[in-house]
């Protein structure tokens, strides 16, 4: 159900099929950058998987890359 209310910051990959349908109306924001932090959960007490592991040494080396991080 919509209710005609709301409000988000979203990538534009992500809206762009409900824009050209009419279903949402976008405003693009301009700003000199934008961070969106990340989190992963997991169950406690469990061990990654390879693929995970080497998916969080991947997140991990690209945030020490980042020019904050320096």
């Amino acid at each position: 159900m919509q209710i005609g209310a709301g409000v988000s910051i979203l990538p534009e990959p992500t809206i762009r099929a409900e824009v050209r349908n009419g279903t949402l109306a976008a405003v693009r924001l301009i700003a000199p950058e934008l961070f969106r932090p990340l989190g992963i959960i997991h169950r406690h007490r469990r061990a990654f998987s390879p693929t995970a592991s080497k998916f969080i040494e991947l997140l991990q080396k690209a945030q020490s890359q980042t020019p904050e991080s320096q």
